[in-house]
């Protein structure tokens, strides 16, 4: 799962689920790449930012809980009750936390600190994952953001990233195109671009193109999350 709070620190949050499980932040341009959660996760499905309290919340449908640090991954709380049991989705709005369980197929609503007690605000909702809350409110414009006007003057991707205290940009270009060094601005075709990779490289390939070691094709859990690595086992 994948998160950006482009508003404050042009973060891009991270989780992967191949155990060992761990969170990452880096620059929006894809820079500065950094383990914030390293261990004692089971399996972080998804990312919300608090931009109130600066913190990162995820879900971890394999304990059972829901957590949050600071940005830094620092002064990590666990968040269990009754109501949790298999949390999947998850959003933040004003005071109020958001979250799906595909196991009680239910969206539940609490406080963010969640004292024991969510309420069932939908029930009886079959293969229930993702929640989002959409509200301007919870959008707000920063009237800096160095991409906001022309893409930033960039030709392909502008990405905000933080330098000094200062929120700056860089330029990117798409694949198989690189920066003209004259400007940094313009994209130039780039023939020594590697070619994609369309395969594991000896790892397990699920159906929907997640790569996994082989060791864990027919262990009993659904790695891949769409059970191709529990079919056709002994």
């Amino acid at each position: 799962m994948i998160y950006l709070n482009m508003i404050e620190y042009s973060y891009v949050f991270y989780s992967t689920i191949v155990r060992p499980a761990k969170i990452y932040r880096m620059l929006s341009d894809g820079t500065n790449r950094n383990i914030i959660v390293p261990n004692e996760l089971g399996t972080p499905y998804h990312l919300t930012c608090d931009y109130s309290t600066k913190r990162l919340y995820w879900t971890d449908g394999a304990l059972s809980r829901i957590q949050y640090s600071d940005y830094n991954g620092r002064n990590i709380q666990s968040l269990r009750g009754r109501s949790i049991s298999h949390p999947f989705g998850i959003a933040i709005y004003g005071s109020r936390l958001y979250f799906t369980d595909a196991t009680l197929e239910s969206v539940f609503e609490s406080s963010k600190t969640y004292s024991g007690y969510a309420s069932a605000i939908r029930s009886n909702i079959p293969s229930i994952t993702t929640v989002k809350v959409y509200a301007e409110s919870s959008q707000p414009m920063n009237i800096t953001y160095p991409c906001r006007r022309n893409n930033g003057e960039c030709a392909d991707f502008c990405f905000p990233r933080q330098e000094q205290g200062v929120l700056t940009r860089v330029c990117g270009c798409r694949y198989g195109r690189k920066l003209n060094t004259m400007n940094n601005q313009e994209c130039i075709d780039n023939s020594q671009a590697e070619s994609s990779q369309t395969s594991c490289n000896g790892r397990f390939q699920c159906r929907n193109s997640r790569c996994i070691p082989l060791s864990y094709k027919c262990d009993g859990d659904d790695d891949c999350h769409d059970n191709s690595d529990e079919q056709n086992c002994p």
